[in-house]
């Protein structure tokens, strides 16, 4: 690890770089792939469309909870704000994504209820970090990946058939990402806090690889016992 402070900018390019190699690796198949089932049906009745869903709403929901706790450790009322901001996107987000589910009958607090373990210790790391600096590491990591493996898929696949909730998400998630490239360039101040910054960042990224393989393992295994 460097003991010698970088300037910001160079640590946020260094842990772009590391996330890019990431999302390569995802984006090549090694670990699956979403599919959507046959397009001619509507999405309420294809169990890969609802199955999707279910997963996304852990994450959208436990996002705002975990923002809000850490609200107040802000300091400066501009990321506050933003922060804040977006709070209540993830918010509308998860009611979105319920009401998709609930409109074509199935149970809307089922992702929430009954979420796949890894995403919960995803979370629970995320809120266990000390500094603001590794906190929002984790979202620049986490934000960037999700937009482009999760929402790319859904936008090039079948985009009409997660609208709402598609349209939605890919307006808000740069603005997201944006505000944890700008909290990094405020709190990543100091050698130490860069270091750990660094280590949080790479620890998002495997926890993320893990949660990603299991929700496909997850993704494949509902398909197989519930049909719709």
């Amino acid at each position: 690890m460097p003991d010698e402070r970088l300037a910001p900018e160079q640590l946020i390019s260094e842990l772009e770089a590391i996330r890019d190699d990431t999302l390569a690796e995802t984006r090549s198949g090694i670990h699956g792939r979403l599919t959507f089932g046959d397009k001619s049906k509507p999405p309420g009745a294809r169990r890969e469309v609802v199955a999707v869903l279910e997963m996304l709403l852990y994450p959208e929901r436990r996002v705002p909870d975990v923002l809000a706790r850490r609200l107040e450790s802000i300091p400066d009322f501009d990321l506050k704000e933003r922060t804040a901001h977006q709070i209540r996107e993830e918010i509308e987000h998860a009611q979105l994504i319920q009401k998709m589910l609930e409109q074509w009958g199935m149970d809307g607090e089922k992702g929430w209820r009954e979420p796949i373990p890894e995403l919960v210790k995803i979370f629970d790391y995320i809120e266990s970090l000390e500094t603001l600096s590794e906190f929002f590491s984790t979202f620049l990591m986490g934000e960037g990946l999700f937009l482009s493996t999760y929402l790319d898929d859904m936008q090039r696949g079948d985009p009409d058939a997660f609208s709402p909730y598609l349209m939605a998400a890919l307006a808000d998630e740069p603005g997201h990402i944006a505000l944890a490239r700008d909290a990094l360039l405020r709190y990543a101040s100091t050698p130490k806090i860069q270091a750990r910054t660094r280590d949080s960042a790479e620890r998002l990224l495997a926890m993320f690889l893990g949660g990603y393989q299991a929700r496909i393992r997850e993704f494949n295994a509902t398909l197989e016992v519930a049909p719709v």
